[in-house]
């Protein structure tokens, strides 16, 4: 691993060329840091359980689209705005459990994910639009994804709120 040259500081970088669909290696599931291979995954599962459905919405080109079927076409509204599709789904919300389980993870000094979190670089180097000003993220709004962005934030931030929030005020065994 480097920095030079890779996405976002570490990352993989291909010294020479790769045939398409070459697999170039494997990772395990259980050596992902994920609700499920937490020492909370039991009481993670619980609080997954009891979340409800959130709405997602997609965005793409074009030349982008997959097969929209008739399972989709009853699950999904699909909008085409010139070039641009939208497909938006309810779903449960995995985004949450994964919250709770790094909470948990980084905050606890014995966590067996300490020599990765390590790693992990701190929200004020994190370069994603939804770390960008008001100003940063007009320009999102060129190419459609301003409202996207905005709309994550906005359920990132319910979803701490109403949900993260409560779960570890009820749960004050697992968190300071």
């Amino acid at each position: 691993m480097r920095e030079e040259g890779s996405c976002h500081r570490f990352g993989m970088v291909a010294l020479e060329d790769l045939d398409e669909g070459e697999t170039v290696f494997k990772i395990p599931r259980n050596v992902l840091l994920e609700p499920n291979t937490s020492s909370l995954c039991e009481t993670v599962s619980e609080f997954a359980k009891n979340l409800p459905e959130i709405h997602t919405r997609y965005f793409f080109l074009h030349a982008q689209m997959p097969f929209v079927g008739n399972s989709w076409n009853s699950a999904c509204a699909r909008r085409r705005n010139s070039q641009k599709f939208f497909l938006s789904f309810l779903h449960r919300n995995k985004w949450l459990p994964l919250l709770v389980t790094l909470l948990f993870e980084y905050t606890n000094p014995e966590s067996k994910w300490r020599p990765y979190l390590d790693l992990v670089p701190r929200e004020t180097v994190l370069n994603q639009p939804i770390f960008w000003s008001e100003l940063e993220r007009e320009y999102l709004t060129l190419v459609g994804l301003k409202d996207g962005v905005e709309s994550d934030e906005t359920n990132i931030e319910e979803g701490y709120r109403e949900f993260v929030l409560p779960f570890v005020d009820k749960h004050t065994e697992f968190f300071e």
